[in-house]
């Protein structure tokens, strides 16, 4: 009885994936075909970002030397308590398109990512806007892949963004989990189902947002500025688009300590709970599920002493978890171990439950504020 439960239990993780794989094998053009280049503004909430503030803005200069004359730039800094506004005010001064820069600052009593986003959007003049983060690296090459992708009536698309590491466990698993995220919401998009995205990398349409305010209701959470957009846009009948091709990524370093990932992802589930539509809960609640009848089925494998079973079944997922990931790094042009992907597929069982019932007991922390 037992490992009929383990064969029931792996069969849907196995089949659900193998259908994600799929996505994998679509051929995406290698270079954007754009003819016709709308003004775009770009827009990037900062805070206490004073370490790779000053690599972020030579990006910028770099943008604009890409596409002279033709880009505009709105920086919002979000309270930041460290050297970032002194750092913004030098850049303004030592360029020479600052009229085409706009600086805003959100008040304390109305502070956070999406409060800068809802007032660099109101500023926004062009039809566009182009959103990043300041931890972020991204090229011109990235955004008129988004552009084109635009094209097709989408009023929002989102890129890819691939987490840079050294060879560490909590580095690599980082962007092991972010790249098979990435993955899905690439599946969810096909199917127009989508209901995760990155805001890092995100093309918006200025009139859209502005009608739309995707922020009302939700100014209260930390962060998911990416999910309640697209929860916004598609519940007005906007359409919403992934690029997943590599070619059109931003790259950003990953988390370098346990305690800033155990705060990240009490944030990333905690954030799921205040969405009108439960279709990104509901995964995360068979998802849980999964793991926790994972280990049910582990302990009545060794309870009964079905030894060979219980190495089967966790040798079957390994094995396929090994498959999957390195499937998926290929795509994104990433590289890591086969003892990280194994630890991995496990370290995820134990992490993603704990997560899970620690978001109801733990507050946010988050660019230094708590919520």
């Amino acid at each position: 009885m037992t490992v009929l439960l383990g064969i029931i239990l792996l069969l849907p993780y196995f089949f659900f994936w193998g259908i994600v794989l799929r996505s994998t094998s679509k051929k995406d053009p290698s270079e954007p075909n754009i003819h016709h280049l709308p003004e775009i503004t770009i827009i990037c909430s900062i805070r206490n970002e004073e370490l790779l503030l000053p690599q972020f803005l030579n990006k910028l200069i770099s943008l604009e030397n890409s596409q002279p004359n033709s880009l505009y730039f709105i920086l919002i800094d979000d309270q930041s308590t460290d050297h970032t506004p002194i750092l913004l005010s030098k850049f303004l001064l030592s360029i020479n398109f600052s009229d085409r820069v706009t600086l805003l600052k959100t008040s304390p009593e109305n502070s956070g990512k999406k409060q800068a986003l809802n007032l660099a959007f109101r500023e926004a003049k062009t039809e566009w806007a182009y959103v990043t983060d300041a931890d972020c690296l991204t090229s011109w090459k990235s955004i008129k892949f988004l552009i084109q992708a635009a094209k097709s009536q989408s009023k929002a698309v989102f890129g890819p963004v691939i987490y840079t590491s050294k060879n560490t466990f909590l580095q690599v698993y980082q962007v092991l989990e972010n790249s098979a995220l990435m993955m899905l919401g690439s599946f969810q998009s096909a199917r127009k189902n989508k209901t995760m995205g990155n805001a890092a990398n995100m093309l918006v349409h200025v009139n859209s947002f502005n009608k739309i305010n995707p922020f009302n209701s939700n100014l209260h959470v930390a962060g998911g500025d990416d999910i309640f957009l697209i929860e916004a846009f598609t519940l007005s009948g906007l359409q919403v688009e992934t690029v997943s091709n590599p070619e059109a990524s931003v790259y950003t370093p990953v988390l370098e300590t346990w305690r800033e990932l155990w705060h990240q992802r009490i944030r990333w589930a905690q954030k799921s709970r205040f969405q009108t539509k439960r279709n990104t809960q509901n995964s995360q609640i068979l998802m849980v599920l999964f793991f926790i009848l994972l280990w049910t089925i582990t302990v009545l494998f060794i309870n009964f002493a079905h030894y060979v079973e219980l190495a089967t079944m966790w040798g079957t997922k390994i094995i396929f978890d090994i498959y999957l990931l390195e499937k998926i790094n290929r795509f994104y042009h990433q590289k890591s171990s086969i003892g990280y992907k194994m630890a991995s597929s496990v370290f995820q069982t134990i992490f993603i439950p704990l997560i899970a019932v620690a978001q109801f007991f733990s507050k946010v922390h988050w660019k230094d504020r708590s919520y």
